[in-house]
């Protein structure tokens, strides 16, 4: 998934109440792992159920996200606050940096297009859930 504004995104519309601020932390922490530095692809795909440099079947995927839910009652993250907290300070300096805006016309990322990406994760991400009896504690 692309950006973490488009993690937030895809949160904020999968929870029918307020998304809680654990729900948006929990949505960028993969991507934390980023700040360790010389991160593998190995430790990269870890985040993000890749095995063997191969994104997971949607079995898979299901397996591991019950596996994770029924051994942890409380949240537990394989990234640390510290990382979290220094991704997001990343990515903020990125945005407020005005020589990082394009100045072109967007004519392939457009607005219409990550909104359509957004509702449509989050409609496919509850029907998992679902299917799968996963309750999202907000």
């Amino acid at each position: 998934m692309p950006w973490p504004m488009v993690h937030f995104a895809v949160a904020n519309e999968i929870c029918l109440i307020d998304v809680s601020p654990s729900l948006l932390i929990g949505s960028i922490a993969p991507d934390a792992v980023h700040m360790r530095g010389n991160v593998t692809r190995q430790e990269k795909g870890s985040t993000h159920l890749v095995c063997d440099d191969q994104f997971p079947r949607i079995d898979i995927i299901r397996d591991n996200c019950l596996k994770y839910l029924n051994e942890r009652t409380e949240l537990e993250w394989n990234i640390t606050d510290d990382e979290v907290n220094q991704y997001r300070d990343v990515k903020l300096e990125w945005l407020l940096n005005e020589t990082n805006e394009p100045k072109i016309e967007l004519s392939y990322f457009l607005e219409e297009k990550v909104r359509a990406f957004i509702v449509e994760t989050a409609v496919e991400l509850n029907q998992l859930f679902k299917e799968w009896n996963v309750e999202l504690r907000v």
